[in-house]
């Protein structure tokens, strides 16, 4: 598979390729998860079942609320259960987004799809997609309590000295817990995503592999399409998680079991596409910013469109096509990340030519070359 830029209508065209030929062993690296998830998920569903009914008799008599506490709603057991349960989901969903984004890179390198070595890269470094993931849920929680404190004070403000002003004060205090809780998951997922394949690709630690990530995302260049493609793939996700809490409003009280097979099937089905795209755009971010595909020297076929180079008395035709790219894509990349990667191209040509040449600087030697 050719490593080059790509829009994101053809990541999205190229996933649903890569899906339909490797679908089985996709689905095999998600399922090997969601079944024992599954089997946790059915009791703490049963458990949760008299919130849900307390939740719609509430709203078929909005007024036995002023009377009593609905039943169920004062369960801290089945409460701790269900954080613990959705925290466990993060988890899996972590580890099978970066055995999926290995296999995504065993293809670019020319390989295959397998299921023992996808699981096997993730396993290696299971402890730091774990601190990246914790990193991640601890910054959406410290923006969450930030918001909420911002909120009770500004209340607090109004009560005691303008207590004309509540009900807009009230008003501008949910809207500013709505935009964090809305806005903080939609702005970490994607440096979360990019720390977990920074960890599972490039055996980073959790702190680098996030601050890298970081400085991937939030950029001028990249933060628009970041935008949009966590949109596009969080509304596939979203409008999944919507039929489904439909279903389970409808039907959880008598088929709780066809409820939680149903949810696992779903999300083995949709995880590996998710991912898929995700890991495209994560190897797009860095071959238009970092030039991954000169520097892994993966690329070494002719592109469609392109002239053919032969071989000259100091480069391979090979090396000729990622000089080409480099000097054409150069002026794209950081300084420090254009000099390294300039130097590493110069590197074997620099040997072969003769003295009069060896004097010049990496981009001078690659120009005349």
């Amino acid at each position: 598979m050719e490593l080059r830029p790509r829009n994101l209508v053809e990541m999205f065209d190229l996933a649903v390729s890569l899906y339909g030929r490797n679908f089985l062993v996709l689905v095999g690296i998600v399922a090997v998860t969601a079944l024992p998830l599954a089997l946790l998920q059915y009791p703490v569903t049963r458990m949760e079942q008299p919130q849900l009914d307390a939740a719609l008799r509430l709203l078929e008599h909005p007024e036995i609320a002023a009377r009593q506490i609905p039943p169920g709603f004062n369960s801290p057991r089945a409460v701790a259960l269900s954080i613990v349960l959705t925290l466990l989901g993060y988890l899996v969903w972590a580890f099978c987004l970066g055995a999926i984004a290995e296999g995504v890179a065993r293809i670019y390198a020319g390989s295959k799809i397998e299921f023992a070595a996808c699981w096997q890269a993730v396993l290696r470094r299971w402890f730091s997609i774990v601190a990246v993931l914790s990193l991640a849920v601890l910054a959406m929680v410290v923006c969450d309590a930030t918001a909420v404190a911002l909120v009770t004070i500004l209340v607090s403000l109004a009560v005691v000295f303008a207590p004309a002003s509540l009900p807009i004060m009230t008003a501008i205090a949910m809207l500013l817990v709505l935009l964090t809780a809305t806005l903080t998951p939609a702005l970490l997922a994607m440096p979360c995503v990019f720390g977990l394949y920074g960890s599972t690709l490039e055996s980073l630690g959790a702190v680098a592999a996030l601050r890298v990530s970081f400085n991937r995302v939030f950029t001028r260049a990249e933060f628009r399409r970041s935008v949009i493609c966590a949109t596009a793939v969080g509304t596939l996700a979203f409008g999944c998680s919507v039929a489904l809490g439909v279903f389970a409003v409808l039907g959880l009280a008598r088929w709780t079991a066809l409820y939680v097979a149903v949810d696992a099937a779903a999300r083995t089905l949709l995880l590996p596409f998710v991912g898929l795209v995700l890991a495209l755009y994560y190897f797009d971010v860095r071959i238009r910013h970092e030039g991954f595909d000169l520097e892994s020297g993966l690329d070494r076929a002719t592109a469609a469109g392109e002239s053919a180079y032969a071989p000259t008395a100091y480069l391979s035709g090979a090396e000729r096509v990622l000089v080409a790219r480099f000097l054409e894509r150069r002026n794209g990349f950081s300084a420090s990340r254009r000099d390294a990667l300039a130097a590493r191209l110069a590197q074997p040509a620099r040997q072969r030519v003769p003295p009069e040449l060896q004097g010049l600087d990496d981009e001078s030697l690659l120009e005349r070359l």
